[in-house]
């Protein structure tokens, strides 16, 4: 990945920090990546050409049935609330653009 520099209003990134501590996103930087690509694929793409694979939506913890609408959180969940799950398997395997569902049958392991 690229860094780029952007100056944006204190209340952007006021609402970015909101949605972190929310758990909607693991940090401001992946909040802001999802935001550019949904507006490449609506201005760019427009149904043509998707830039991004999408994922299966949203996330479902196999053990407690806790739901996320993106990864990140779930993977963060996973971590604190469910140590025994290999989730560096997990996220190597969902950058692959694997199916997860079978993936995390696979590394469960209670």
């Amino acid at each position: 990945m690229k860094t780029i520099s952007v100056n944006v209003p204190e209340t952007f990134v006021k609402g970015l920090e909101e949605l972190v501590k929310k758990d909607m996103y693991a940090n401001r930087s992946e909040a802001i990546r999802v935001s550019i690509r949904d507006l490449l694929k609506r201005e760019l793409y427009d149904n043509t050409v998707v830039i991004v694979k999408e994922k299966q939506l949203p996330f479902v913890c196999d053990i407690c049935s806790a739901e996320f609408p993106i990864f990140s959180p779930y993977i963060e969940h996973l971590r604190k609330e469910h140590p025994q799950v290999n989730t560096e398997r997990l996220i190597a395997d969902f950058r692959k653009g694997q199916d997860t569902k079978r993936i995390k049958e696979a590394i469960i392991t209670i």
